[in-house]
């Protein structure tokens, strides 16, 4: 079973909405509507879609009325804490309207034996599959893209339980999608492969507050830069990447990037980069967020929720620059390595030279002098 995101209480969702900017109905929106009551049913119907906050609440002017109250909320406010795993989806699926199926047809059959398939399949190892079953006007095709992180018992589990997931969720559609925490499933009666899909785009963020929003995001885009370049230039079984970099005087954010594979570097690069444009506009200044596509996903927060070993290691940081000293005695005289020639050496290299060149010389006119010396004895003789 996959983890609950913690911490996570509103989901954005820009489909077929988005260009005219007629999004769903936000929690904001739905906290507003219960502003006006606050029996004990409606706060549980509250605390049931993670949507209370202490606005949700005003404390009458009746003193006594007030004490009272205020118990009730530290009580509702613990209860929420406790229920906060429990309430959030692990998952987000999104249904289609592009067609339908009945229970009984030759596209449901497909369907099963495709999905099962892909659970049971020993020989794909590396997390990407994309399998067709049946034929037209009953052909299924799906993909499924586990995270790059996960071993393949793990992505294994993942397709198994987002298949029943999907199944219910989506009982009659011919096309939907699943964003589970660990894997990506997608199924369709048209043609997925080796296309750019962005719509629809899902958004999750995470309800903390940073304390400087300028100081996070100067770290938080050149990151998301760095792993968007690293992501698209995967291969064809692999275009994932996962970062992590310190916010100075805060936490430390870690962030996870992957498209499907069958995509080119050009169309992996323009997903992430339609989905990294979205996220300040719904996002600014949250602790954490996931931003999904069909085709790509963003992922970041102020904890780990990859496996670290799969994190590379940092780059080293380059020598300090030398700053000569009248005082301070001569350096040692460093070694070098083929192909990595320093000033240092190049400068020893050059007074070796020069001295041998003097010594050379020095011999050549001591050996002429001599000759020539020699020479008016031989005459005498």
């Amino acid at each position: 079973m996959t983890t609950p995101m913690p911490n996570y209480s509103k989901m954005e969702l820009w489909a077929k909405d988005r260009a005219t900017c007629d999004c769903a109905e936000t929690a904001k929106e739905k906290r507003a509507r219960y502003a006006a009551s606050t029996t004990i049913d409606e706060i549980d119907n509250l605390i049931s879609q993670n949507e209370v906050s202490l606005e949700n609440f005003e404390v009458e002017d009746d003193q006594s009325r007030a004490t009272m109250k205020m118990g009730c909320l530290k009580l509702l406010l613990l209860l929420f804490f406790a229920l906060i795993h429990l309430a959030i989806p692990s998952a987000a699926q999104y249904c289609y309207d592009t067609g339908n199926y009945t229970s009984n047809s030759t596209y449901r059959a497909n369907l099963n034996t495709l999905l099962s398939s892909m659970h049971s399949n020993t020989e794909i190892d590396y997390g990407f599959y994309n399998f067709s079953a049946g034929e037209s006007p009953n052909k299924v095709n799906a993909i499924v893209l586990c995270r790059g992180d996960v071993s393949t018992d793990v992505c294994r589990a993942c397709i198994n339980e987002s298949s029943s997931t999907l199944l219910k969720s989506c009982p009659n559609q011919k096309e939907a999608i699943i964003w589970a925490e660990k894997c990506v499933l997608r199924y369709s009666h048209r043609s997925i492969f080796n296309m750019l899909d962005t719509d629809p785009l899902l958004g999750y963020y995470n309800i903390g507050d940073v304390p400087d929003v300028e100081a996070f995001n100067k770290v938080l885009r050149p990151l998301l830069n760095s792993l968007r370049n690293r992501t698209a230039s995967g291969n064809s079984t692999h275009k994932f990447a996962l970062q992590s970099a310190p916010v100075p005087n805060f936490e430390t954010i870690y962030a996870l990037l992957e498209c499907t594979p069958d995509l080119s570097r050009l169309d992996c690069n323009n997903c992430l980069s339609q989905v990294q444009v979205f996220i300040p506009r719904c996002c600014n200044g949250k602790q954490g967020g996931r931003f999904v596509t069909p085709s790509c996903d963003i992922r970041y927060e102020i904890y780990s929720f990859y496996d670290p070993a799969a994190e590379p290691p940092p780059s080293p940081l380059p020598p300090p620059p030398l700053v000569p000293s009248a005082a301070s005695p001569p350096p040692e005289l460093p070694t070098t390595t083929q192909g990595k020639e320093t000033n240092s050496s190049r400068t020893v290299i050059i007074v070796v030279v020069t001295a041998t060149a003097f010594a050379v010389l020095i011999f050549s006119i001591s050996i002429c002098i001599y000759l020539r010396a020699r020479n008016p004895t031989k005459k005498a003789e």
